[in-house]
């Protein structure tokens, strides 16, 4: 629901973009990035096949800019991961 809110719900034509896929899961986000190469990932750092997880396993081969958003719990190890 989120993830279709953002899709939708946000003037991303305004700023200059286009949607190209969306993946229900990590899994399918790491395979989305390596067939779509895009310029902008938005993410939850909490989706199966952990957000985190996804982007370190492509964004360093694709030199894309992560957008991450938390959408549910997490603990305190999670952000310390991001700023590595």
């Amino acid at each position: 629901m989120i993830r279709k809110g953002l899709a939708y719900n946000f003037d991303w034509i305004g700023c200059e973009c286009t949607i190209v896929g969306e993946a229900g899961n990590g899994e399918e986000g790491v395979e989305m990035i390596r067939s779509l190469n895009p310029d902008i990932v938005v993410t939850d750092v909490g989706c199966l096949l952990n957000g985190i997880q996804m982007l370190e396993e492509t964004m360093e081969a694709y030199g894309y800019e992560a957008i991450i958003l938390s959408v549910c719990m997490m603990s305190f190890i999670t952000p310390r991961r991001l700023c590595i």
